[in-house]
């Protein structure tokens, strides 16, 4: 597209975004948003990889801020967030529509397109439609984002583009943590007697499950760097990420953390290793939070968080079992909770198992579906790690292998599906890996 084209049509995005703004009864502030939106639409066909670095870096800072309304139209209402996921939703699939020819290379493309379809379908019987097709259009922009990086990044100097985008989409929900620390405010959960570190997260354990990925990130740049001053500002910053992620009092991430740090040290760094072992063994004797935290496991204690999930889990089975195959369509889990006895409390709880909610939402169809997607991308990263030659990739596809397999284990007791920033970023670091392989693979593959 010439220059003289791209001009018209940043004119005329100006111009319907200046117009549909007056229509609302938009602000200067809102209006600049649409604008910034369009400009990101715009560009994700000029420059694909800059457009998806500014929606990865923007995503976890405006998580919280971004929950305000934007848009409230009878029965539509949009805020921030909405539009940001609309956004990559219809310039996504409008991308991908122009390389369509290259869908059928990307991990485990037919089992996600079964997946999207399944969820889009079961919009048919979802209690609420309209819910459903935001959370239809949340989901599907997950994928969306793995297919986008497949296609954009194909080589390591955009990979590493990406890898530096990640670390800089961590600075203010980190900077916001620590004010939060300093000032006292932090989120007090119903039950605890804590206040809990929620940065620029809508909730702690988003946050926590976010700076579990980023720890994973800075770990493999720590591993890859060979200068000593690199590596000491890597080091700080995994301090400071350490720190944050203990003030979240999020057990899930902790467990997901160290599992990370365990399994990437002992392969990369196992000097390391040992002394983070030694400094975790001798927090969970000291630090009587930690110990508190991890007693509840044990003990389950009648007031609980743990507890109260088993009771709310229990409860939920039988709705499993009423429509087993195809479950009750998409996003009826919370329509469904809020009507269970003992638990109507508002907002209608979350499932805090992405298993559960799936196998009610959409059955065993569905949560079979989503499972194979995750086991096929683990195995594929396994087999990269194992065949690799290249030590850069080989060791990317190790964090992305254990980053799969974290996951899914966290996902048994909390609701990471619903983290969409974390999600993100880890779809974008898994598809962008394996654009880089795939098309090495094609280039080294011999010319009969």
């Amino acid at each position: 597209m010439d220059r003289k084209t791209q001009y018209i049509f940043f004119v005329s995005g100006l111009l319907i975004v200046f117009l549909f703004s007056i229509l609302l009864g938009l602000n200067l502030i809102q209006g600049l948003f649409l604008f910034v939106l369009s400009l990101l639409g715009l560009l994700m066909f000029f420059r694909p990889l800059w457009a998806l670095i500014v929606l990865l870096i923007i995503r976890p800072a405006i998580d919280l801020w971004g929950t305000a309304p934007l848009i409230d139209i009878n029965i539509i209402s949009l805020n921030y967030n909405s539009l940001i996921g609309l956004l990559v939703f219809v310039a996504g699939i409008a991308y991908l529509l122009k390389e369509r020819k290259k869908l059928p290379a990307i991990p485990s493309i037919y089992i996600i397109a079964s997946f999207i379809l399944l969820a889009f379908v079961s919009l048919i019987w979802s209690p609420s439609i309209i819910d459903g097709l935001r959370e239809f259009i949340r989901i599907a922009g997950i994928f969306i984002v793995f297919a986008l990086s497949f296609l954009i990044i194909s080589n390591k100097s955009h990979f590493k583009i990406l890898l530096k985008a990640f670390i800089v989409s961590s600075l203010i929900p980190l900077v916001v943590a620590i004010i939060q620390y300093f000032d006292g405010t932090g989120e007090v959960i119903f039950g605890e007697f804590f206040k809990r570190l929620y940065g620029s997260f809508f909730y702690p354990n988003s946050l926590a499950f976010f700076l579990v990925f980023i720890i994973a990130i800075l770990l493999f740049l720590f591993s890859q760097s060979r200068k000593t001053e690199i590596k000491f500002l890597y080091g700080l910053f995994f301090l400071i990420l350490f720190l944050v992620l203990l003030g979240t009092y999020t057990r899930g991430a902790w467990l997901g953390g160290v599992l990370v740090f365990l399994a990437f040290g002992l392969v990369k760094f196992r000097k390391v290793l040992l002394g983070g072992i030694i400094l975790i063994a001798l927090m969970c004797l000291f630090v009587p939070i930690i110990q508190e935290r991890v007693g509840d496991i044990i003990s389950l204690e009648p007031f609980s968080s743990l507890f109260w999930r088993i009771k709310l889990w229990q409860g939920m089975v039988d709705f499993f079992m009423q429509k087993p195959i195809l479950g009750h369509g998409l996003n009826s889990f919370q329509v469904l909770s809020q009507d269970l006895q003992g638990l109507s409390i508002l907002p209608a709880p979350e499932a805090h198992n992405d298993y559960l909610k799936l196998l009610i939402e959409l059955g065993i169809v569905g949560f079979t579906l989503y499972l194979a997607i995750n086991i096929k991308l683990l195995i594929f990263n396994l087999k990269n790690f194992l065949k690799s030659k290249d030590k850069f990739l080989k060791d990317a596809s190790l964090l992305a292998s254990i980053l799969v397999g974290v996951f899914i284990l966290m996902a048994f007791g909390d609701n990471i599906m619903r983290g969409t920033a974390t999600e993100w970023c880890l779809f974008a670091y898994l598809g962008g890996l394996a654009g880089i392989m795939t098309s090495k693979r094609i280039k080294e593959k011999p010319i009969n």
